[in-house]
């Protein structure tokens, strides 16, 4: 029988006394650690991929709940106060490379941020629409948030398309970033004033796990490279982009409450306005009138 043990290079939690003395002296490993950086170094000397003290999130801060809806399938969240439903968007580049995500969250007039909805994966371009549409027809969002980046690829394209072939509108919108912060790593750092003051809420479900994962192994000086953030990504954007149910202007109220009302629609998809398609996920919603937006 082969037994095997992982420990640290320090026997002592104070890091002075080497492991292996005979071999990695503690003057030594603090050399290493200063040459590999101490990211690398925790990983491959401490046994701790995620070095001690850097990580930007508390997950114990994070709260969990039960989500259930109500009779006309709405969230019913713990809060019981007015909020506004949002969706952001973060797709793979590719099929096998990074993951892609779409989170849907309702932000209350709390700023409590309740995480109601998550795909996850590595989906086809079609599969990935497909998620967008399920989801902006299930909870009508006030906002489908995208990068640039998608407006400059085929995604944008793809979703216009998707909406006139099927029928469910939804409002699309680049993610504020110009007026905030462009900068990936900084938007992230912001989010924790809502992760570390207790105002994230995730249900309790295997589904969110990713999310979970990347909160508690998020790091401040995090590898663009090699470290999981796409549903903090969609997570920034949001909060970004969030305001309060209860200070909502009611000319924006009109505005985002139906495209057909301002022409936006007939603006962006270029479809004549004598030539509506039918629309679902708008007119067959029981608050039309405050769409993303219960209260």
């Amino acid at each position: 029988e082969t037994r095997s043990w992982v420990y640290s290079c320090y026997q002592d939690d104070a890091e002075t006394i080497s492991r292996w003395p005979e071999k990695f002296s503690v003057e030594t490993l603090q050399r290493m650690e200063v040459k590999m950086t101490t990211p690398f170094f925790s990983a491959n000397m401490r046994n701790e991929p995620i070095p001690r003290g850097t990580q930007l999130f508390d997950i114990e801060k994070v709260k969990r709940y039960d989500l259930e809806l109500d009779e006309q399938m709405r969230p019913k969240l713990p809060s019981n106060l007015p909020y506004l439903v949002y969706m952001a968007v973060d797709p793979n580049r590719t099929q096998h490379g990074d993951n892609g995500a779409v989170l849907t969250v309702a932000r209350d007039s709390d700023n409590n941020h309740f995480v109601i909805d998550l795909d996850y994966g590595k989906p086809e371009s079609t599969e990935l629409v497909m998620w967008i549409r399920v989801g902006a027809q299930r909870w009508h969002p006030i906002a489908v948030l995208y990068e640039a980046s998608c407006g400059q690829g085929m995604l944008l394209p793809w979703l216009k398309r998707d909406m006139l072939e099927s029928g469910v509108i939804y409002p699309l919108q680049e993610s504020n970033r110009k007026q905030t912060v462009q900068t990936k790593a900084v938007r992230i750092r912001g989010l924790a004033q809502v992760i570390n003051t207790g105002k994230l809420w995730i249900p309790n479900s295997v589904k969110f796990r990713p999310m979970l994962r990347e909160i508690e192994h998020y790091t401040d000086n995090a590898n663009k490279n090699t470290t999981k953030d796409d549903c903090l990504d969609c997570l920034a954007d949001i909060y970004a982009d969030g305001f309060s149910p209860t200070g909502r202007n009611k000319n924006k109220d009109d505005e985002v409450g139906s495209p057909w009302q301002t022409g936006t629609m007939d603006a962006m998809i270029g479809f004549g306005m004598g030539h509506r398609p039918k629309v679902t996920s708008l007119e067959s919603s029981p608050f039309p009138q405050t769409r993303g937006g219960y209260r």
